[in-house]
C-alpha cells in the first residue's frame, strides 16, 4: 500500500523489487495498491515487479462515500494474505484499507502522527498485526529513503545493498517530440508545487529561464502537471527571452523523467521533479527551497545524491550547518517566505553547477 505522493513513491519503488526477490516472498502474487498520481510512471517501471494495480483517487475517497465504499468493497473481496505498509507519516485513507482487506499478516510503519491526530493514531495502530519501528538511531529526522531501508530491512531480517533510488528507462524516444532540436543541450524548468506557498514567483522563474537561454544558450522546457500550464504561461509572458516552451500538461511521468535524463539542469521547487531528477542522476539540480520538514525529502545527503543543491531563505541558510537544529526548527513544517529567496542566489547555483559540467 502505497498512497502518498510522487515524490515519496519514487524514494520508494526500488523496494518493491528487492521484497519480491527475497525467500520469504518468492511466489507470491505482488498487488501494488497506489494513488492514481503515480499511474503512469509506476505502470512503465513496475511491469516486472508487480502482478495487478489497484489505483485509489485520494480526493474522491474522502469526498465520494460510494466510491470509498466500493474501494473498500474492492480490497476485501481480493482476500490478501499480507499487507505491507511502508508510509512513515500515515494517513486515514491507507489505514482504512490495510483495516479493510482483513488480511491474516498486516504490517505497517510505527510512524508518527503529522498527518493524523495521536489519538486517532493510537486507534489506526490496533488495525496492524504488526508495527515496524524505523527510529533505532534516535535522531529527529531521517532522510526518507533511508527509513524506507531501515523499514525493510527491518522487515526482512537482512541488509539490503542499495545506496540511492534509481529509475532505469527502457529509451528516451519521447525527447524529441518536446526539444525542438534533440541534438542540442536544453534546461528544465519546474514551476509547480502541490502547497502555495512551497511556489517560487513566475518572476523569478522567468529570470532565471533567460539566464539560461542568455548565458548558456539553452533551450528551456517548462514542465509540470496540468494544473500548471496557467502558471508556466505567465512565466513565459515575463520572460525576455522567447525561448522558454510551456510543455506542462502535455508529458506523461516516464516521459518527464526521459527528458530529465537528459537535461543540462533542472530548476524546480520542492516537488517530484526534483525526486525523478535524482533517480535518473541528473548532472545538476536546483530546488528552490523554503525548508518544510527539512532533512526529511531535501536535502538530499550527498552519500545518496550530491547534484542536488537547495537554495534557501536567508534565515534558514544561516544555520546551515547545524542540521539537527533545523530538523527540529521545521519538523512539521516551514512559515519561511520562499519568495525571499532572490534569483540571483538560484542563478548563482546554476553557474556552478555548469561551470562544473565544462570542467
Amino acid at each position: 500500500v502505497k498512497l502518498d505522493g510522487i515524490g515519496d513513491y519514487v524514494l520508494f519503488r526500488n523496494f518493491i523489487e528487492i521484497l519480491r526477490k527475497d525467500e520469504r516472498y518468492k511466489g507470491y502474487k505482488f498487488t501494488l495498491c497506489a494513488s492514481l498520481a503515480v499511474k503512469s510512471l509506476a505502470c512503465e517501471t513496475e511491469r516486472d515487479t508487480i502482478d495487478e494495480f489497484i489505483w485509489v483517487d485520494n480526493k474522491r475517497f474522502y469526498s465520494n462515500y460510494f466510491y470509498r465504499f466500493r474501494v473498500l468493497r474492492d480490497i476485501l473481496r481480493k482476500g490478501f494474505e499480507i499487507v505491507i505498509h511502508p508510509t512513515y507519516s500515515r494517513e486515514y485513507i491507507a489505514d482504512k484499507i490495510v483495516k479493510a482487506s482483513k488480511a491474516p499478516v498486516r504490517i505497517g510503519n510505527a510512524g508518527d502522527s503529522v498527518n493524523v491526530a495521536a489519538g486517532l493514531k493510537a486507534e489506526f495502530d490496533g488495525y496492524y498485526t504488526g508495527l515496524v519501528n524505523t527510529e533505532s538511531d534516535g535522531r529527529v529526522m531521517k532522510f526518507e529513503f533511508h527509513r524506507y531501508k531501515i523499514f525493510f530491512e527491518t522487515l526482512l531480517n537482512k541488509k539490503i545493498d542499495i545506496a540511492r533510488p534509481f529509475i532505469n528507462l527502457a529509451g528516451d524516444g519521447c525527447v524529441s517530440r518536446f526539444v525542438p532540436d534533440a541534438d542540442k543541450p536544453y534546461a528544465v524548468v519546474f514551476p509547480g508545487a502541490m502547497l502555495s506557498d512551497k511556489r517560487w514567483s513566475h518572476e523569478y522563474f522567468a529570470e532565471v529561464c533567460d539566464f539560461l537561454a542568455e548565458k548558456y544558450s539553452l533551450t528551456v522546457l517548462i514542465a509540470g502537471a496540468k494544473s500548471d500550464e496557467e502558471f508556466a504561461s505567465k512565466i513565459i509572458e515575463k520572460s525576455k527571452s522567447g525561448k522558454a516552451i510551456n510543455i506542462a500538461g502535455k508529458t506523461k511521468l516516464f516521459e518527464l523523467a526521459a527528458l530529465l535524463a537528459k537535461a543540462s539542469v533542472l530548476v524546480s521547487n520542492d516537488t517530484c521533479a526534483v525526486h525523478i531528477g535524482a533517480a535518473v542522476d541528473m548532472p545538476g539540480i536546483v530546488c528552490v527551497f523554503k525548508g518544510n520538514h527539512f532533512g526529511r525529502f531535501v536535502p538530499y545527503p550527498p552519500e545518496v545524491f550530491k547534484n542536488l543543491h537547495c537554495v534557501f531563505p536567508q534565515e534558514l541558510e544561516k544555520n546551515i550547518n547545524n542540521y539537527e537544529y533545523l530538523e527540529r526548527k521545521y519538523l512539521f513544517g516551514s512559515e519561511l517566505d520562499i519568495n525571499s529567496i532572490a534569483a540571483d542566489k538560484v542563478k548563482k547555483m546554476i553557474a556552478e553547477i555548469m561551470g562544473r559540467a565544462v570542467k
